[in-house]
């Protein structure tokens, strides 16, 4: 009973870490590079207003 409660910490730990990674990935924390915005190629055309 108790080593299958320690697997399934252990795959908690594992999916926390994996969403840990997925968050900062999607964050872009210090010490990533971050995310590329080239200003003179706009895709949305929508983003060019005046409102920006």
């Amino acid at each position: 009973m108790h080593i299958q409660r320690m697997e399934h910490e252990d795959m908690f730990d594992t999916l926390l870490d994996i969403a840990m990674e997925v968050v900062r990935l999607l964050t872009f924390q210090p010490g990533r590079a971050p995310p590329v915005r080239r200003r003179k190629a706009p895709v949305n055309h929508s983003d060019t207003g005046p409102v920006r």
